[in-house]
């Protein structure tokens, strides 16, 4: 009894000890003053900014974690966060953070007097964020970041950047949103970019690109979002878009592609279908029918193929998507009629826009839509001779624009009872 006793003890004793030990190379007692060698370090970036004396006036002191923007671990006292938004802060200066050897979250965004011609980032980096931070004289960014593989989210919009650069090896094969939009680049997108397979996130909006998308961006498994907005890229959608699951988000608007869409998506076998949401090609060169299919995409919200070269008909199928909340096949060459089955399950429809083409509206009178419309375009489209009757239903309207729609009629009285709402009104040329 009095042996077994003992041995309690002595487990209990080397249990203690054994936390004692822990906590202390854990860093528990950490007196609450940051580390002298990271405070060096963020000493002498405020040093190499213009109007240092007046630039971050909370830095004075020998501990750091008390500064402004800066944040660090409550247990090691390393600096591990450093947000210096609309600081703001100035001059031009190259940036060497290597000493902050546990950063792992940089913003210095929205500060465009602030110049960078040299980086140099701690591996741990996960997030770093310098948005409006002119890098146009930096031309080792790519480097640089090349050497985070623990990087997660990378903002990199607007710094008036005009190299987009090349590795043989890309490195931070963790990164899971990359903007790189409103710059410079005027080049093709870089080959090293489909490498990326966990990026969740890719903005290239106004980069502005020029050239193809890559049969490659089938690479990227995990994407969700794709901005590729107001650039110069041409020729076709790649069919191997169809291949990603996981697209939600699809901005190709204001480009230069052309060719059909029916491979990408008319293609019954394509898994992204089942996951699209937005669908956005406005004002391209595209040409052909628009895909039947694309009554198999359940989950669109925002359908727009405006200012394109589409002909054909119609497909009804379009009639089966009833999470649809704009509809826009406005200035293209489409013909042929539109029913209620164009629109019979449609109950979330907010935006209908079909002016300027040459489609007949063929619906019965008596028809009640399943939705509320804000906004109403079908100028030039062949709407009457008779007053449309399905919009009496129609209570939420601020947009209505029936000009040459073909209409010889009086307006009905009951107009008055769905305009009460309305900003901007044409019924012209009828």
């Amino acid at each position: 009894m009095g042996t077994s006793t003992a041995n309690v003890v002595e487990i209990l004793a080397l249990l203690i000890l054994l936390q004692s030990v822990s906590s202390f190379c854990n860093g528990d007692n950490f007196n609450g003053s940051c580390i002298k060698t990271e405070r060096e370090a963020l000493v002498k970036f405020k040093s190499s900014l213009l109007n240092n004396s007046n630039s971050l006036p909370s830095w004075v002191g020998d501990d750091c974690c008390r500064w402004d923007g800066v944040t660090c671990d409550n247990i090691t006292g390393h600096v591990v966060k450093l947000v210096l938004s609309w600081a703001p802060i100035m001059g031009n200066i190259s940036l060497h953070l290597g000493n902050l050897s546990n950063l792992q979250y940089l913003d210095l965004s929205l500060n465009p007097s602030l110049v960078i011609h040299s980086l140099h980032f701690p591996s741990s980096l996960k997030y770093l964020y310098l948005p409006f931070v002119v890098l146009d004289k930096c031309d080792n960014w790519l480097q640089s970041i090349n050497m985070l593989p623990s990087l997660l989210e990378l903002e990199l919009w607007n710094c008036e950047l005009s190299i987009i650069g090349d590795v043989s090896h890309v490195n931070f094969t963790s990164l899971e949103v990359l903007n790189l939009g409103w710059n410079n680049f005027h080049s093709t997108i870089p080959r090293w970019l489909y490498n990326i397979t966990k990026l969740q996130n890719l903005v290239l909006h106004s980069g502005p690109f020029r050239g193809s998308l890559s049969t490659d961006i089938s690479n990227l498994k995990s994407l969700a979002s794709l901005d590729a907005d107001s650039n110069s890229l041409e020729g076709n959608i790649p069919n191997t878009l169809n291949r990603l699951c996981n697209l939600i988000e699809l901005y190709l608007g204001y480009n230069k592609f052309s060719g059909e869409i029916s491979g990408t998506f008319g293609n019954s076998s394509g898994c992204i279908k089942n996951s699209l949401e937005n669908l956005i090609l406005l004002n391209n060169s595209f040409s052909g029918s628009i895909p039947d299919n694309l009554g198999q995409f359940k989950r669109l919200k925002d359908l727009s193929l405006s200012e394109n070269s589409f002909w054909g008909s119609i497909p009804v199928s379009i009639g089966q998507l009833y999470n649809l909340e704009r509809l826009e096949f406005s200035q293209n060459s489409l013909h042929g009629e539109v029913s209620e089955l164009h629109l019979l399950n449609l109950r979330s429809l907010i935006k209908l826009s079909m002016g300027g083409n040459s489609l007949v509206f063929d619906i019965d009178p008596e028809w009640i839509p399943p939705f509320q419309l804000d906004s109403i375009d079908l100028s030039s489209c062949e709407v009457g001779p008779s007053f449309p009757q399905w919009l009496k239903t129609q209570k939420s309207i601020r947009f209505l624009e029936m000009s040459n729609a073909s209409i010889s009629d009086n307006i009905p009285d009951w107009f008055e009872n769905i305009s009460s709402n309305i900003v901007v009104l044409d019924l012209s040329y009828n």
